[in-house]
């Protein structure tokens, strides 16, 4: 995953967030999607509140050979 675009990340982030949904009340499996959103974010070197701002939508789906 080390060749990811970066807007591969972000779309990776925006999906966590839309799973795991509001951030006060969590199960087990939704504090760990926030969690990985939280190291997708430092990754990125983006706070989290500015993840989903930078999805560019419409950034093309890389080719599988690309991949």
């Amino acid at each position: 995953m080390d060749d990811w675009h970066p807007q591969d990340w972000l779309l990776v982030a925006e999906a966590l967030t839309a799973y795991a949904g509001d951030p006060r009340a969590l199960d087990e499996r939704e504090s760990r999607a926030w969690e990985l959103v939280d190291e997708i974010a430092d990754e990125q070197d983006l706070p989290v509140t500015e993840l989903i701002e930078q999805v560019d939508d419409g950034w093309p789906r890389s080719k599988p050979e690309e991949r």
